[in-house]
Protein backbone atom coordinates (compact mmCIF):
# COMPACT_ATOMS: atom_id res chain seq x y z
CA UNK A 1 0.00 0.00 0.00
CA UNK A 2 2.74 2.37 0.86
CA UNK A 3 4.51 1.61 -2.31
CA UNK A 4 1.52 2.33 -4.48
CA UNK A 5 0.90 5.67 -2.83
CA UNK A 6 4.46 6.65 -3.28
CA UNK A 7 4.29 5.58 -6.87
CA UNK A 8 1.23 7.64 -7.44
CA UNK A 9 2.72 10.63 -5.78
CA UNK A 10 5.87 10.52 -7.66
CA UNK A 11 7.00 13.53 -9.52
CA UNK A 12 5.71 12.50 -12.90
CA UNK A 13 2.19 11.98 -11.76
CA UNK A 14 2.17 15.19 -9.87
CA UNK A 15 3.24 17.08 -12.92
CA UNK A 16 0.51 15.49 -14.95
CA UNK A 17 -2.09 16.45 -12.40
CA UNK A 18 -0.86 19.98 -12.40
CA UNK A 19 -0.96 20.11 -16.16
CA UNK A 20 -4.43 18.65 -16.17
CA UNK A 21 -5.61 21.23 -13.63
CA UNK A 22 -4.13 24.05 -15.65
CA UNK A 23 -5.84 22.82 -18.77
CA UNK A 24 -9.16 22.61 -16.96
CA UNK A 25 -8.67 26.08 -15.48
CA UNK A 26 -7.90 27.58 -18.88
CA UNK A 27 -11.02 26.05 -20.37
CA UNK A 28 -13.09 27.24 -17.46
CA UNK A 29 -11.61 30.72 -17.74
CA UNK A 30 -12.20 30.84 -21.45
CA UNK A 31 -15.75 29.68 -21.08
CA UNK A 32 -16.40 32.19 -18.30
CA UNK A 33 -15.03 35.07 -20.34
CA UNK A 34 -17.06 34.01 -23.34
CA UNK A 35 -20.14 33.73 -21.18
CA UNK A 36 -19.48 37.16 -19.75
CA UNK A 37 -18.95 38.60 -23.20
CA UNK A 38 -22.13 36.99 -24.39
CA UNK A 39 -23.98 38.29 -21.38
CA UNK A 40 -22.58 41.79 -21.86
CA UNK A 41 -23.44 41.66 -25.55
CA UNK A 42 -26.95 40.50 -24.69
CA UNK A 43 -27.49 43.34 -22.25
CA UNK A 44 -26.12 45.85 -24.74
CA UNK A 45 -28.50 44.61 -27.37
CA UNK A 46 -31.33 44.63 -24.87
CA UNK A 47 -30.54 48.25 -23.88
CA UNK A 48 -30.39 49.31 -27.52
CA UNK A 49 -33.67 47.58 -28.18
CA UNK A 50 -35.15 49.30 -25.12
CA UNK A 51 -33.95 52.68 -26.34
CA UNK A 52 -35.33 51.98 -29.80
CA UNK A 53 -38.62 50.83 -28.31
CA UNK A 54 -38.78 53.92 -26.11
CA UNK A 55 -38.12 56.22 -29.06
CA UNK A 56 -40.69 54.34 -31.13
CA UNK A 57 -43.21 54.60 -28.33
CA UNK A 58 -42.52 58.32 -27.90
CA UNK A 59 -42.91 58.98 -31.62
CA UNK A 60 -46.09 56.92 -31.62
CA UNK A 61 -47.50 59.02 -28.80
CA UNK A 62 -46.54 62.23 -30.60
CA UNK A 63 -48.01 60.96 -33.85
CA UNK A 64 -51.24 59.75 -32.27
CA UNK A 65 -51.63 62.93 -30.22
CA UNK A 66 -50.97 65.19 -33.19
CA UNK A 67 -53.21 63.10 -35.39
CA UNK A 68 -56.03 63.26 -32.86
CA UNK A 69 -55.42 67.01 -32.41
CA UNK A 70 -55.38 67.50 -36.17
CA UNK A 71 -58.60 65.57 -36.44
CA UNK A 72 -60.19 67.63 -33.65
CA UNK A 73 -58.81 70.94 -34.97
CA UNK A 74 -60.52 70.26 -38.27
CA UNK A 75 -63.73 71.19 -36.48
CA UNK A 76 -62.48 74.73 -35.81
CA UNK A 77 -62.14 77.82 -37.97
CA UNK A 78 -58.83 79.71 -37.98
CA UNK A 79 -57.97 83.24 -38.99
CA UNK A 80 -54.54 84.77 -39.44
CA UNK A 81 -53.48 87.54 -37.10
CA UNK A 82 -53.15 90.70 -39.16
CA UNK A 83 -52.41 94.41 -39.06
CA UNK A 84 -55.39 96.69 -39.43
CA UNK A 85 -57.82 99.09 -37.81
CA UNK A 86 -59.53 98.65 -34.44
CA UNK A 87 -62.60 100.77 -33.73
CA UNK A 88 -64.91 101.06 -30.72
CA UNK A 89 -68.46 102.38 -31.08
CA UNK A 90 -71.29 103.06 -28.66
CA UNK A 91 -74.71 102.23 -30.10
CA UNK A 92 -78.07 103.66 -29.01
CA UNK A 93 -81.55 104.16 -30.50
CA UNK A 94 -83.41 107.45 -30.82
CA UNK A 95 -85.90 109.36 -33.00
CA UNK A 96 -85.21 111.89 -35.74
CA UNK A 97 -86.40 115.38 -34.81
CA UNK A 98 -86.63 118.79 -36.48
CA UNK A 99 -84.09 121.39 -35.42
CA UNK A 100 -85.73 124.60 -34.13
CA UNK A 101 -89.30 123.85 -35.27
CA UNK A 102 -91.69 126.83 -35.63
CA UNK A 103 -95.24 126.50 -34.30
CA UNK A 104 -97.91 128.92 -35.57
CA UNK A 105 -101.02 129.67 -33.47
CA UNK A 106 -104.19 131.59 -34.32
CA UNK A 107 -106.57 134.18 -32.90
CA UNK A 108 -110.21 133.20 -32.46
CA UNK A 109 -112.25 133.12 -35.64
CA UNK A 110 -113.37 131.15 -38.67
CA UNK A 111 -111.05 129.70 -41.31
CA UNK A 112 -111.97 131.12 -44.72
CA UNK A 113 -109.11 130.06 -46.99
CA UNK A 114 -105.97 127.89 -46.67
CA UNK A 115 -103.05 128.45 -49.02
CA UNK A 116 -100.48 125.94 -47.69
CA UNK A 117 -100.55 122.21 -47.02
CA UNK A 118 -98.33 119.39 -45.77
CA UNK A 119 -94.86 119.21 -47.38
CA UNK A 120 -95.22 122.60 -49.10
CA UNK A 121 -92.13 124.78 -49.20
CA UNK A 122 -92.82 128.33 -48.03
CA UNK A 123 -90.82 131.53 -47.70
CA UNK A 124 -90.86 134.08 -44.91
CA UNK A 125 -93.89 136.38 -45.22
CA UNK A 126 -95.88 133.99 -47.43
CA UNK A 127 -99.65 133.94 -46.77
CA UNK A 128 -100.71 130.60 -45.29
CA UNK A 129 -104.40 131.12 -44.53
CA UNK A 130 -107.09 133.77 -44.11
CA UNK A 131 -109.61 133.74 -41.32
CA UNK A 132 -112.55 135.87 -40.24
CA UNK A 133 -111.84 137.50 -36.88
CA UNK A 134 -115.07 139.23 -35.79
CA UNK A 135 -113.90 139.96 -32.25
CA UNK A 136 -110.81 141.75 -33.50
CA UNK A 137 -112.74 143.63 -36.17
CA UNK A 138 -115.34 144.73 -33.63
CA UNK A 139 -112.66 145.98 -31.27
CA UNK A 140 -110.93 147.92 -34.02
CA UNK A 141 -114.22 149.52 -35.14
CA UNK A 142 -115.17 150.49 -31.59
CA UNK A 143 -111.78 152.00 -30.88
CA UNK A 144 -111.87 153.96 -34.13
CA UNK A 145 -115.32 155.36 -33.35
CA UNK A 146 -114.15 156.47 -29.91
CA UNK A 147 -111.14 158.12 -31.49
CA UNK A 148 -113.33 160.03 -33.95
CA UNK A 149 -115.62 161.27 -31.14
CA UNK A 150 -112.64 162.46 -29.14
CA UNK A 151 -111.26 164.23 -32.21
CA UNK A 152 -114.51 166.10 -32.71
CA UNK A 153 -114.54 167.08 -29.06
CA UNK A 154 -111.02 168.49 -29.43
CA UNK A 155 -112.10 170.53 -32.46
CA UNK A 156 -115.13 171.90 -30.62
CA UNK A 157 -113.07 172.72 -27.51
CA UNK A 158 -110.52 174.58 -29.62
CA UNK A 159 -113.29 176.69 -31.23
CA UNK A 160 -114.78 177.43 -27.83
CA UNK A 161 -111.37 178.48 -26.59
CA UNK A 162 -110.98 180.91 -29.49
CA UNK A 163 -114.37 182.44 -28.68
CA UNK A 164 -113.43 182.64 -25.00
CA UNK A 165 -110.29 184.59 -25.84
CA UNK A 166 -112.29 187.18 -27.85
CA UNK A 167 -114.83 187.54 -25.08
CA UNK A 168 -112.06 187.94 -22.54
CA UNK A 169 -110.47 190.71 -24.65
CA UNK A 170 -113.81 192.53 -24.63
CA UNK A 171 -114.01 191.94 -20.90
CA UNK A 172 -117.11 189.89 -21.33
CA UNK A 173 -115.56 186.75 -19.85
CA UNK A 174 -113.61 186.29 -16.70
CA UNK A 175 -110.03 185.06 -16.69
CA UNK A 176 -111.05 181.96 -14.73
CA UNK A 177 -113.45 180.92 -17.48
CA UNK A 178 -110.73 181.53 -20.07
CA UNK A 179 -108.32 179.32 -18.16
CA UNK A 180 -110.96 176.57 -17.78
CA UNK A 181 -111.57 176.66 -21.53
CA UNK A 182 -107.85 176.26 -22.18
CA UNK A 183 -107.62 173.37 -19.71
CA UNK A 184 -110.51 171.64 -21.47
CA UNK A 185 -108.66 171.88 -24.79
CA UNK A 186 -105.50 170.46 -23.33
CA UNK A 187 -107.37 167.61 -21.60
CA UNK A 188 -109.23 166.58 -24.73
CA UNK A 189 -106.05 166.81 -26.79
CA UNK A 190 -104.23 164.49 -24.36
CA UNK A 191 -107.16 162.06 -24.44
CA UNK A 192 -107.10 162.08 -28.22
CA UNK A 193 -103.38 161.27 -28.30
CA UNK A 194 -103.86 158.35 -25.88
CA UNK A 195 -106.78 156.94 -27.89
CA UNK A 196 -104.82 157.37 -31.12
CA UNK A 197 -101.96 155.30 -29.70
CA UNK A 198 -104.46 152.68 -28.51
CA UNK A 199 -106.09 152.55 -31.92
CA UNK A 200 -102.75 152.21 -33.71
CA UNK A 201 -101.88 149.30 -31.43
CA UNK A 202 -105.18 147.54 -31.96
CA UNK A 203 -105.08 148.25 -35.68
CA UNK A 204 -101.97 146.12 -35.94
CA UNK A 205 -104.31 143.18 -35.37
CA UNK A 206 -106.35 144.20 -38.37
CA UNK A 207 -104.49 141.65 -40.47
CA UNK A 208 -104.28 139.05 -37.73
CA UNK A 209 -106.68 136.95 -39.77
CA UNK A 210 -104.03 136.77 -42.46
CA UNK A 211 -101.63 134.15 -41.13
CA UNK A 212 -98.18 134.42 -42.71
CA UNK A 213 -95.10 132.26 -42.37
CA UNK A 214 -92.48 133.83 -40.09
CA UNK A 215 -89.67 131.73 -41.63
CA UNK A 216 -88.74 129.93 -44.80
CA UNK A 217 -89.01 126.15 -44.65
CA UNK A 218 -91.28 123.15 -45.14
CA UNK A 219 -94.81 122.68 -43.78
CA UNK A 220 -94.50 119.58 -41.62
CA UNK A 221 -98.08 119.55 -40.38
CA UNK A 222 -101.39 121.46 -40.76
CA UNK A 223 -103.97 121.20 -38.02
CA UNK A 224 -107.06 123.04 -39.39
CA UNK A 225 -109.47 122.91 -42.32
CA UNK A 226 -111.54 125.46 -44.21
CA UNK A 227 -114.72 126.67 -42.44
CA UNK A 228 -113.43 125.56 -39.05
CA UNK A 229 -114.31 127.75 -36.08
CA UNK A 230 -111.37 127.92 -33.69
CA UNK A 231 -110.50 129.50 -30.38
CA UNK A 232 -107.60 131.80 -29.79
CA UNK A 233 -104.27 130.01 -29.37
CA UNK A 234 -105.22 127.07 -31.61
CA UNK A 235 -102.25 125.32 -33.23
CA UNK A 236 -102.28 125.87 -37.01
CA UNK A 237 -98.98 124.88 -38.64
CA UNK A 238 -95.63 123.31 -37.81
CA UNK A 239 -92.80 124.54 -40.03
CA UNK A 240 -89.33 123.03 -40.27
CA UNK A 241 -86.83 125.75 -41.20
CA UNK A 242 -84.33 123.14 -42.40
CA UNK A 243 -84.53 119.35 -42.77
CA UNK A 244 -81.15 118.94 -44.42
CA UNK A 245 -79.89 118.47 -40.87
CA UNK A 246 -81.91 116.37 -38.44
CA UNK A 247 -81.46 115.96 -34.71
CA UNK A 248 -81.47 112.85 -32.51
CA UNK A 249 -81.53 112.84 -28.71
CA UNK A 250 -79.92 109.67 -27.32
CA UNK A 251 -80.06 108.32 -23.78
CA UNK A 252 -76.57 106.91 -23.16
CA UNK A 253 -75.87 104.57 -20.25
CA UNK A 254 -73.71 105.77 -17.37
CA UNK A 255 -71.12 103.07 -18.16
CA UNK A 256 -70.54 104.56 -21.64
CA UNK A 257 -71.04 108.30 -21.16
CA UNK A 258 -67.39 108.92 -20.17
CA UNK A 259 -66.30 107.80 -23.65
CA UNK A 260 -68.56 110.30 -25.46
CA UNK A 261 -67.56 113.89 -26.21
CA UNK A 262 -68.68 116.68 -28.52
CA UNK A 263 -67.21 116.51 -32.02
CA UNK A 264 -67.08 112.71 -32.30
CA UNK A 265 -68.29 111.16 -35.56
CA UNK A 266 -71.50 109.15 -35.64
CA UNK A 267 -73.20 106.82 -38.13
CA UNK A 268 -76.99 106.75 -38.40
CA UNK A 269 -79.10 103.90 -39.78
CA UNK A 270 -82.88 103.77 -40.25
CA UNK A 271 -85.16 100.87 -41.10
CA UNK A 272 -86.47 102.57 -44.24
CA UNK A 273 -82.96 102.62 -45.79
CA UNK A 274 -81.27 99.71 -44.04
CA UNK A 275 -78.45 99.48 -46.60
CA UNK A 276 -77.52 103.18 -46.38
CA UNK A 277 -75.56 104.89 -43.63
CA UNK A 278 -75.99 108.58 -42.84
CA UNK A 279 -73.20 110.62 -41.29
CA UNK A 280 -73.60 112.63 -38.13
CA UNK A 281 -71.71 114.28 -35.28
CA UNK A 282 -72.00 114.61 -31.52
CA UNK A 283 -73.12 118.20 -30.83
CA UNK A 284 -73.61 118.14 -27.09
CA UNK A 285 -73.22 115.80 -24.10
CA UNK A 286 -75.61 116.69 -21.27
CA UNK A 287 -73.54 114.96 -18.62
CA UNK A 288 -74.88 117.05 -15.74
CA UNK A 289 -78.51 116.08 -16.26
CA UNK A 290 -78.94 112.39 -15.34
CA UNK A 291 -82.20 110.51 -15.93
CA UNK A 292 -83.47 107.24 -14.51
CA UNK A 293 -84.66 105.02 -17.38
CA UNK A 294 -85.39 101.30 -16.88
CA UNK A 295 -83.65 101.45 -13.50
CA UNK A 296 -80.45 102.69 -15.14
CA UNK A 297 -78.85 106.14 -15.05
CA UNK A 298 -78.82 107.68 -18.53
CA UNK A 299 -77.47 110.93 -19.97
CA UNK A 300 -78.71 112.80 -23.04
CA UNK A 301 -76.40 113.07 -26.04
CA UNK A 302 -77.38 115.36 -28.94
CA UNK A 303 -76.58 114.11 -32.45
CA UNK A 304 -76.94 116.14 -35.66
CA UNK A 305 -77.43 113.94 -38.74
CA UNK A 306 -76.78 115.19 -42.27
CA UNK A 307 -79.77 114.75 -44.61
CA UNK A 308 -78.68 116.41 -47.85
CA UNK A 309 -81.05 114.37 -50.04
CA UNK A 310 -83.89 114.82 -47.53
CA UNK A 311 -84.42 111.06 -47.36
CA UNK A 312 -84.76 111.08 -43.57
CA UNK A 313 -88.13 112.09 -42.14
CA UNK A 314 -89.10 113.42 -38.70
CA UNK A 315 -90.13 110.69 -36.26
CA UNK A 316 -88.14 107.87 -37.86
CA UNK A 317 -86.46 105.44 -35.47
CA UNK A 318 -82.69 105.66 -35.87
CA UNK A 319 -79.84 103.48 -34.65
CA UNK A 320 -76.81 105.64 -33.91
CA UNK A 321 -73.24 104.39 -33.60
CA UNK A 322 -70.82 106.87 -32.03
CA UNK A 323 -67.15 106.31 -32.86
CA UNK A 324 -65.42 106.79 -29.49
CA UNK A 325 -61.97 105.24 -30.22
CA UNK A 326 -59.92 104.22 -33.25
CA UNK A 327 -56.43 102.80 -33.80
CA UNK A 328 -54.84 102.12 -37.17
CA UNK A 329 -52.03 99.77 -38.24
CA UNK A 330 -52.08 97.66 -35.09
CA UNK A 331 -51.79 93.89 -34.58
CA UNK A 332 -55.31 92.61 -34.04
CA UNK A 333 -57.34 89.44 -33.53
CA UNK A 334 -61.08 88.88 -33.96
CA UNK A 335 -63.06 89.20 -30.75
CA UNK A 336 -64.44 85.67 -31.22
CA UNK A 337 -61.00 84.23 -30.51
CA UNK A 338 -61.37 85.15 -26.83
CA UNK A 339 -64.52 83.07 -26.30
CA UNK A 340 -63.31 79.76 -27.82
CA UNK A 341 -62.13 77.10 -25.35
CA UNK A 342 -61.35 73.78 -27.18
CA UNK A 343 -60.55 70.33 -25.78
CA UNK A 344 -62.54 70.66 -22.62
CA UNK A 345 -60.99 73.89 -21.40
CA UNK A 346 -63.61 76.01 -19.66
CA UNK A 347 -63.98 79.56 -20.92
CA UNK A 348 -63.07 82.09 -18.22
CA UNK A 349 -64.54 85.55 -19.00
CA UNK A 350 -62.24 87.14 -16.42
CA UNK A 351 -59.12 86.05 -18.35
CA UNK A 352 -58.42 86.75 -21.98
CA UNK A 353 -56.96 83.66 -23.66
CA UNK A 354 -56.47 82.89 -27.34
CA UNK A 355 -55.45 79.65 -29.05
CA UNK A 356 -52.61 79.74 -31.61
CA UNK A 357 -51.90 76.95 -34.11
CA UNK A 358 -48.42 75.35 -33.86
CA UNK A 359 -46.65 73.58 -36.76
CA UNK A 360 -43.53 72.27 -34.93
CA UNK A 361 -43.01 68.54 -35.47
CA UNK A 362 -42.07 67.51 -31.93
CA UNK A 363 -44.81 69.40 -30.15
CA UNK A 364 -47.45 67.15 -28.64
CA UNK A 365 -50.28 69.59 -29.38
CA UNK A 366 -50.93 71.55 -32.54
CA UNK A 367 -52.33 74.56 -30.65
CA UNK A 368 -51.07 76.65 -27.77
CA UNK A 369 -53.05 78.73 -25.31
CA UNK A 370 -51.60 82.17 -24.57
CA UNK A 371 -52.75 85.17 -22.51
CA UNK A 372 -51.65 88.24 -24.47
CA UNK A 373 -51.49 91.86 -23.32
CA UNK A 374 -54.51 93.64 -24.75
CA UNK A 375 -54.74 97.20 -26.05
CA UNK A 376 -57.94 98.70 -27.49
CA UNK A 377 -60.91 96.31 -27.32
CA UNK A 378 -63.00 97.21 -30.36
CA UNK A 379 -66.34 96.10 -31.74
CA UNK A 380 -64.99 93.37 -34.03
CA UNK A 381 -61.25 93.25 -33.33
CA UNK A 382 -58.99 93.62 -30.30
CA UNK A 383 -55.50 95.09 -30.33
CA UNK A 384 -52.73 92.68 -29.19
CA UNK A 385 -49.50 94.12 -27.77
CA UNK A 386 -47.30 91.04 -27.33
CA UNK A 387 -46.83 87.20 -27.50
CA UNK A 388 -48.10 86.89 -31.09
CA UNK A 389 -46.82 87.74 -34.54
CA UNK A 390 -48.41 88.59 -37.85
CA UNK A 391 -49.50 85.47 -39.70
CA UNK A 392 -50.13 83.32 -36.63
CA UNK A 393 -53.39 81.44 -36.96
CA UNK A 394 -55.88 81.83 -34.13
CA UNK A 395 -59.09 79.87 -33.48
CA UNK A 396 -62.13 82.06 -34.15
CA UNK A 397 -65.00 79.55 -34.22
CA UNK A 398 -66.31 76.14 -35.12
CA UNK A 399 -67.30 74.72 -38.48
Amino acid sequence: MNKKLSDILNETNVNKLVDLFLVLFDKLKTNSINKCKQLISFYKKKKLISIILFIFLLLSIVFITRFSCSSELSNFKFEKISIGEVTKNIQEIGKLEIINPVNIYSPAGNIQKIYADHNDRVVAGQLLLVMDTPDVDKQITQTFDNLQITKMNVVRAEKEYEISKKLYEKKLLSKVDLINSEINVNTLTTTYKYEKLNYDLIATNKDCGKIKSPVSGIIVSRNVDVNSSINGGTFLFLIAPDIKTMRIILNVDESDITFVSAGQDATVAVYAFYEKKFQGKVIQVRSNNPKMIDERIKYEVVIDCYNENEMLKPGMNATVSILVARKENVIRVPNQSFIIAPFGYKHDPAKKYIWIKQDKLLTLRKIKRIQPVIGLAGDQYTEILDKVKIGDEVIVGTK
